[in-house]
């Protein structure tokens, strides 16, 4: 299915990520930090990347930033994962895009499941969103080896 990288220091957390993601054929990345997300996103290609926002180290906001300047990893589905969001009553919209250029910011209050869950959503919208624009030829090719 998808290679997804998890950048995620709590150790509390990333049993959770194995337990809702694995089992759905999905092959998953854990780093701890920033460092070492720039590091391992350099050598292998990942549909999408789960960022928690406060990290030790490079925040992030930050390394989200580094990725989309980046030609080899500019696209790579990006989802945000902070507690921050309800802890302070904060929303995210449009504007906010600007310090942070996520595809999607997801609140840990709601719990891996649920969130594992809108993940599924995300991959599925950028595969449909990746034929939309390789063209109708490359579209008939794909129904062809279905």
């Amino acid at each position: 299915m998808a290679c997804i990288l998890i950048v995620e220091d709590d150790a509390g957390f990333q049993p959770g990520w194995l337990q809702h993601l694995e089992p759905r054929g999905h092959e998953i990345v854990m780093v701890a930090t920033a460092e070492e997300a720039l590091e391992v996103a350099t050598e292998k290609t990942f549909d999408l990347a789960v960022i928690d926002l406060i990290l030790p180290g490079m925040d992030g906001a930050e390394l989200i930033r580094q990725l989309r300047k980046d030609e080899a990893t500019c696209g790579i589905t990006i989802v945000a994962f902070t507690c921050m969001l309800r802890q302070m009553g904060l929303g995210f919209d449009a504007r906010d895009r600007v310090w942070l250029p996520a595809d999607e910011v997801l609140d840990k209050t709601e719990g891996i499941e649920a969130v594992a869950i809108k993940i599924e959503a995300l991959l599925m919208g950028s595969s449909l969103r990746g034929k939309m624009n390789r063209g109708p030829e490359a579209n008939r090719d794909d129904l062809a080896k279905e």
